[in-house]
């Protein structure tokens, strides 16, 4: 026995529903009816807290970022939270679950706050509840998450970086140099050596009737 999920397309009116449910490559079709009920009221609620960049530590704060997970409402920028009462800076969000809707707000911890606290959210007037979290203040927590091939990725990416750089300033004078042209837009020496053509300035003092400099 298997169990098949599936997700509704928009605009279905409600009450009964013709069904229809085929199998790919085999002759099992089956026919039938579904009852489609208006969804309930949308009830905004935060889902987890973890830390903005690392989201494995929970809701254990080490970059001094906050991330919170809000449900089933269309305004995440209407989301506020405060922790001991001082106000959380928002500085970013995302969906990351269109169909609930799921969106992702980062916060930042206000200056002085470590320890165990207690972090409250609000959206709009409608209060979503407090949560306890631990800020740290270890400043490095990200060196000791760091693998050392990641390190040594980013090392190299670097001095390729730098180096690329330094060639381009390199090749720049040169560039100038080959892309130097006289006062009529033509290349100095472009003519010189070329037999049946003449200068375009040689060409109009003769026709001037003046001598050529040339």
């Amino acid at each position: 026995m298997q169990q098949v999920s599936a997700i509704l397309p928009e605009g279905l009116s409600t009450g009964f529903q013709p069904l229809r449910l085929t199998c790919a490559y085999t002759s099992v079709e089956g026919e039938g009816f579904l009852r489609v009920i208006p969804p309930g009221p949308e009830v905004p609620r935060v889902v987890s807290v973890t830390d903005s960049v690392c989201a494995g530590a929970g809701r254990t704060i080490h970059s001094h970022t906050v991330r919170v997970s809000l449900e089933e409402a269309h305004r995440p920028e209407d989301l506020r939270a405060a922790i001991d009462g001082r106000p959380m800076r928002p500085f970013s969000f995302f969906c990351s679950v269109p169909d609930i809707p799921r969106f992702e707000i980062d916060f930042r911890v206000p200056a002085r706050i470590s320890e165990e606290k207690n972090m409250e959210c609000w959206l709009g007037h409608r209060y979503l509840g407090a949560m306890e979290i631990e800020v740290t203040r270890d400043r490095f927590w990200w060196w000791r998450r760091l693998q050392p091939v990641e390190f040594s990725q980013a090392l190299r990416r670097f001095i390729w970086e730098q180096q690329d750089k330094l060639q381009r300033r390199r090749a720049a004078p040169a560039i100038s140099a080959r892309r130097a042209t006289t006062g009529n837009g033509f290349p100095p020496d472009s003519f010189s050596g070329l037999p049946g053509r003449r200068n375009p300035h040689e060409a109009a003092h003769t026709a001037s009737g003046s001598e050529s400099p040339w």
